[in-house]
């Protein structure tokens, strides 16, 4: 039997244990730190902060043109200096992102699903992008064109889309499949998701202690919540109730809101001391950063101005 891989012991060990390509982290490194203070950052900044993992200059800079082609990123010039920020539709996706990655409490439910059927006449390419778009807003298939989801749960860019047909309701107590966690099993892989949810326990549990490096701590706090992203929004985020016994899930929520947490400090100095704007240098973070992973608001006596 072939013995357990160890968990890494340090920082420089999770980059290499990780998927850490470039234009997935600066997407990770843009939400967690750029966003928050004033969303635009200057090239040469971002490469210094992307150097803690090993990403290159020339990394970069081809990983900010990709996304720039892509339509995540737009970029403006003063002088010699390009600076990047967020598209429209960038800012759009990450809002939503980001109520699901820094959340703490897990949702309700009323016991009601929403179903949307995608309509036959959509051309295979529209359809193939839709189904991706529905699997990424949490949705699970239970059929090839009939996706299905907790509750009330809108997708923003469907709203009044002739492309598929809602339906909101409950299921039916007199048919066979009227066990909500039998319609569970069959639009969902909750296997696969609690197995990468347990990997990330094992991975990131040693660091749950003080950094005295802010780099160390802003590497540490952008591969955490890095690698918690790829795995968070695959997540539908069900009720607990339709959750399996010993769900993975639960204790790496708890695991990321402490270590980001007890991190954010010593990763915000690193970002404000490194980190030019449009504006100059970087301002405060917005008052929604200290809200993250929060079961409520804090006060703002308890805010640190040193980040």
């Amino acid at each position: 039997m072939d013995a357990k891989p160890k968990p890494p012991a340090t920082v420089a060990d999770l980059i290499g244990h990780l998927d850490t390509r470039a234009g997935s982290l600066i997407i990770t490194v843009f939400g967690d730190s750029v966003v928050p203070r004033g969303g635009s950052i200057w090239l040469g900044s971002l490469i210094r902060l992307m150097a803690p993992f090993g990403v290159s200059e020339r990394l970069v800079r081809t990983g900010v043109y990709r996304l720039s082609r892509e339509g995540w990123l737009a970029s403006r010039s003063h002088g010699r200096k390009a600076f990047y920020h967020l598209t429209a539709s960038g800012v759009a996706t990450f809002a939503e992102a980001d109520r699901r990655i820094y959340a703490t409490e897990p949702p309700g439910w009323d016991g009601t699903w929403t179903a949307l059927h995608i309509l036959s006449a959509l051309a295979a390419p529209k359809r193939e992008a839709l189904k991706s778009r529905l699997e990424w807003s949490g949705y699970g298939r239970l059929a090839p064109d009939l996706y299905i989801h907790t509750g009330e749960r809108p997708v923003a860019d469907l709203a009044g889309s002739d492309e598929v047909i809602a339906f909101h309701g409950r299921l039916s107590p007199h048919m066979p499949a009227a066990d909500p966690r039998q319609v569970v099993e069959r639009a969902w892989d909750l296997d696969r998701l609690n197995a990468a949810y347990a990997a990330f326990a094992t991975s990131f549990a040693p660091f749950d202690r003080p950094l005295a490096d802010p780099e160390e701590a802003f590497t540490l706090s952008s591969l955490m919540i890095h690698e918690y992203r790829r795995i968070l929004l695959r997540d539908p985020q069900l009720p607990g109730e339709l959750l399996p016994p010993g769900w993975a899930g639960h204790a790496a929520r708890a695991l990321a809101a402490r270590l980001y947490r007890r991190h954010a400090e010593a990763a915000g100095c690193f970002v404000s001391s490194h980190m030019v704007t449009w504006q100059g240098a970087a301002p405060a973070p917005a008052p929604s950063y200290f809200d993250r992973f929060m079961p409520t608001a804090p006060a703002s006596a308890t805010r640190s101005p040193a980040l």
